[in-house]
């Protein structure tokens, strides 16, 4: 029981950042809270396909670890196969922490 009383305290305390609002990681970096999606976007450097995820180092030189979800639709699964290290990607999704992103959809890129 005291458990789950530490779990819905802990639960509560984040419920201080709102659904939309943004907050610091404490290095200047700042990132949105909630479920909005955001786009990232920059060069991949490593490719796991038997954990379905991959890094890029992204605009402002941060590596962002982006894990692609196993309901995602079947274009994004195939596009992600197709990653190779070195590709500039751009993608929608949602940061789960400061530097862990969900795959919502790979965007186009017109370079």
């Amino acid at each position: 029981m005291k458990i789950l009383i530490l779990v819905l305290a802990i639960f509560a305390g984040f419920g201080q950042w709102g659904c939309s609002g943004s907050f610091s990681w404490g290095d200047g970096a700042t990132s949105q809270s909630g479920t909005r999606i955001q786009t990232v976007d920059g060069r991949v450097e490593r490719v796991d396909l038997q954990r379905g995820s991959f890094e890029i180092r992204d605009q402002s030189g941060e590596r962002v670890f982006v894990s692609v979800p196993y309901d995602v639709r079947r274009s994004e699964v195939d596009r992600f196969r197709t990653l190779r290290d070195g590709d500039y990607v751009r993608v929608d999704g949602r940061f789960l922490n400061r530097d862990r992103f969900e795959l919502e959809a790979f965007l186009h890129d017109n370079r």
